[in-house]
């Protein structure tokens, strides 16, 4: 997979789906900078990209903060 407009566009839909339509969102932003992105959502958004990207995220996903940036590069390490 490779990270092309579909893929950017998929990608910024599960922050949509979690946060709420119409996000402005950057490779820099996380937890300390969208409103919302709790624990609960790390795990609501791991969950989601697994799904959505057909991958298998490492556990530190769910245990480490992350970003927006770490989170695209996570799923496209992983990806097929």
């Amino acid at each position: 997979m490779i990270a092309d407009e579909q893929f950017q566009l998929d990608f910024q839909a599960v922050f949509e789906d979690i946060f709420g339509w119409g996000i402005e969102i950057g490779d820099d932003d996380g937890p300390a900078t969208v409103e919302g992105w709790d624990s609960l959502a790390q795990i609501r958004l791991v969950h989601e990209l697994e799904s959505r990207f057909d991958v298998r995220l490492p556990d530190a996903a769910l245990l480490e903060e992350q970003s927006v940036g770490s989170l695209r590069a996570l799923v496209l390490e992983h990806a097929g």
